[in-house]
Formats: C-alpha cells, structure tokens, sequence
C-alpha cells in the first residue's frame, strides 16, 4: 500500500513533471515524492478515523495532488481517496471548493461513467456531498451531462444489493443538485427522473428504508421548487392523495435532557425567553421529532406522544 501511495503521490508531485537538473534535485524530488506518497496514505487511513486526525493529515496533501491521484491512481488509491474526500465534505467544505477549482468535478463524473460499481457509488457520493455546499458547483455538477446517467441508474429493475445502494446514492445526488437550481431541475425532468423517482417508490420493499426515503426527498425537492410540475409528480406516485379527516396538533415542548443543571438553566434563561429545549409534534396518534443520528438519514422519528422528552 505503502508503495501505491508513493507511485501515485510522484505522479501527482509538482517536481516530478520534468527531469532534474542533477543528482541532488533528483534524490530531492524522490524524497519529495515518497513523503507525499506517505501524507496520502495517511489521509485515506485516517479516513476511517477522527475528524482532526483526518484534517491534520490533509494538510500535507494539495488540491492538484488529491485530484491527480482520483484521475491516475491505481484502484486502491482511487478508493482510499475518494473515502478520505467523502468524510471532508462534511469537515473541511473550503478544500472542497479547493478540489473543485482544481478539476475535480470532470475527474469524478469520469469515474461515475467508467469505474467499477463501488468506485461509482463512491464517486456519485462525493458529488452529493460536493453538491451540498454551493450553488454555482451544483451548477457545474449538472452541466457536465452525469444527470442522464443517473435517471439510467434508477430505471434498472434487475439490482443487487450493491446497485440498490447506488441507488440511493443517486436519489440522494439529484436531490441536492436539484436545490436551488432551476438549470439541473430542468435536466432531471427531461432526463426522466419524475418518472424514474416514481417506479423506484412504487417497486422498492418498505424496508429498503434509504432508497425510498432518498427518493421521496428528492421528488418533494422538485415539487417544492416546481410547482408546475407538481401534477406530474402526483400522477408518479404510488399511492393515491387523498383528504384527511381534520385532526387536532399538539407541540410539546421539553428540557433537553432530563438533568438538573438543565433545567436549572432553563429555568433562569426562560425570564429573557430562551433555553435548551426539545419539541415533538403529535398528529394522529403519534409524535414526530428530530434527534441528531451517526448514521444516515434524516433524524426524524416518530414515538408515542409525550415519549420524546
């Protein structure tokens, strides 16, 4: 591993793209070129790791490095890489934007056309998380043509659990390409992805609860930008709309945990009228509310009432 990060980093190594000029600069660009090797393997390992293990080894790796090795480095480098870019999405978004101005997004679409089914998956998750942050990338993003491939993605009917993961992975990609951005939501529609969205909720098992809820998101993403498409949207749907009888809500509000310093300082922030505080909506029998999650999702979660406290 060791020597694939060395191999990638001096391809990637600014001093490796023209022959030295004597014996010394070239033992000083190898030395150069093994210590950025040993930088990036350091940061894909890290990925696995904390958050300021994984920014402190970042330091140490370029943006013109980081998108050299996603364009020639080997599989393993590829993969150690894009997990690494996966987790900094969240971390450290101004690299990100770094990568972007670099090239990384052609780099990625590249991938998500011609790599294997994990390093395509892979690489439609960096662009949803690279999607997240900024409207102009969401943009480009859309205008590199990927759209169409990942409409494609949602019509096989015929998928593994790897290709249903993908899935999801590309339900998720255009729900974040689509916000805000009326270019990409004109390129869902007309790539088919209404429709696309649609069949997805209609075939997929209720307990493949990520691809459905992905996909449901991303169809309310472009009804609540596209209200001419809303009819469309209805008609794609599984289940037939219709009225609820009329049913009272309920806010409950809550200390946020149940601890007596809490409370004790809700007590004294509640005379200028703040405080730490949980709130559930109950509707028809249950309350909704949001708890922060590791893994996946949205948060959202549903209790008996007056259970969420």
């Amino acid at each position: 591993a060791e020597a694939a990060a060395a191999a990638a980093a001096e391809a990637a190594s600014p001093q490796a793209a023209g022959p030295a000029a004597s014996g010394d600069s070239a033992t000083d660009t190898a030395a150069a070129s093994v210590e950025t090797g040993h930088s990036v393997l350091k940061l894909c390992g890290a990925a696995g790791k904390d958050d300021g293990q994984l920014c402190g080894s970042l330091e140490r790796v370029s943006p013109e490095q980081m998108v050299t090795i996603l364009q020639d480095g080997s599989m393993d480098m590829q993969v150690w890489a894009s997990q690494a870019l996966e987790r900094l999405a969240y971390t450290d978004p101004d690299y990100m934007l770094k990568l972007v101005e670099a090239g990384l997004i052609p780099v990625i679409v590249g991938l998500c056309r011609t790599g294997e089914a994990s390093m395509q998956r892979q690489a439609m998750a960096i662009l949803a998380c690279l999607a997240m942050h900024s409207c102009d990338t969401r943009n480009k993003i859309g205008a590199s043509g990927v759209i169409p491939l990942f409409v494609d993605l949602l019509r096989r009917q015929e998928a593994d659990d790897h290709q249903l993961s993908a899935q999801a992975t590309a339900a998720r990609t255009l729900r974040h390409l689509s916000r805000g951005s009326l270019g990409n939501q004109t390129r869902m529609v007309e790539a088919g992805a209404v429709t696309a969205l649609g069949e997805i909720l209609r075939r997929a098992p209720l307990g493949l609860l990520d691809l459905r809820e992905q996909t449901a998101m991303a169809l309310a993403s472009l009804a609540a930008e596209r209200p001419g498409d809303v009819a469309s949207i209805c008609r794609a749907l599984p289940v037939k709309l219709v009225k609820l009888p009329n049913e009272p809500v309920f806010i409950h509000v809550y200390d946020v945990g149940g601890g007596a310093r809490v409370q004790l300082a809700n007590d004294l922030l509640r005379q200028t009228g703040a405080g730490a505080y949980h709130a559930g909506v109950e509707v028809y029998g249950q309350e909704w509310s949001f708890g922060a999650r590791l893994e996946r999702g949205t948060g959202v979660f549903s209790c008996e009432p007056q259970e969420s406290a």
